[in-house]
């Protein structure tokens, strides 16, 4: 039997101001996707986390903070915006429109960018060992290159 492709519209890059923010100087994309879009708390918390890597999310990153509902496309991005790094909270590869199955909190690397999937903010505020385990796969993510 033959299996029916779905098509799904996602957002046209023009249409990422609703849900987007940042100067994007370190081609990081930084995704949040859960049942609501981040609170203000949550974003307070991903800024730190991200600090801690020596990045700023209003200067670093390109910051998509949108719900499980909204359809994104990996590829689409990449040809709006420059991304080197990308940081997934609270969707799976697929739901960016990447066929991989990562176990979160583990960085692949795949043609020059790396990617490290995890779980919503919301779980990641409340929980030490998740915290931890996000520490130590932004330290491998970030490491300086040695040359």
């Amino acid at each position: 039997m033959k299996q029916q492709q779905q098509i799904i519209a996602v957002p046209h890059p023009q249409e990422w101001a609703n849900f987007s923010q940042g100067e994007n100087r370190k081609q990081l994309l930084v995704v949040s996707g859960d049942e609501l879009p981040a609170t203000e708390e949550q974003i307070d918390f991903l800024q730190k986390i991200l600090s801690a890597v020596q990045h700023d999310l209003q200067q670093d990153a390109l910051f998509l903070n949108t719900t499980r509902a909204q359809r994104l496309s990996f590829t689409q991005i990449c040809r709006a915006t420059p991304v080197q790094n990308t940081l997934v909270f609270g969707l799976q590869p697929a739901e960016l429109g990447l066929h991989w199955r990562l176990p979160p909190y583990r960085v692949f690397r795949r043609q020059e960018r790396a990617f490290l999937f995890a779980d919503p903010l919301r779980e990641l505020q409340q929980n030490q060992e998740l915290k931890r385990q996000l520490w130590e796969a932004l330290q491998a993510m970030f490491k300086p290159e040695s040359k």
